[in-house]
């Protein structure tokens, strides 16, 4: 999570996505880099 990057509606968070062949990430080096998801949140009335 990337509380710093979030708003109040939103969340950021991260992952990333590897191989476990070394040769496969020289081949491809965008598996090597993390990516990012803004979730969003719609505001919603409590129910109790």
């Amino acid at each position: 999570m990337h509380t710093v990057l979030s708003e109040d509606d939103t969340l950021v968070v991260s992952y990333n996505v590897n191989s476990s062949s070394l040769d496969d990430v020289f081949a491809d080096v965008s598996l090597y880099r993390a990516r990012f998801l803004e979730l969003e949140f719609a505001a919603t009335e409590p129910t109790c």
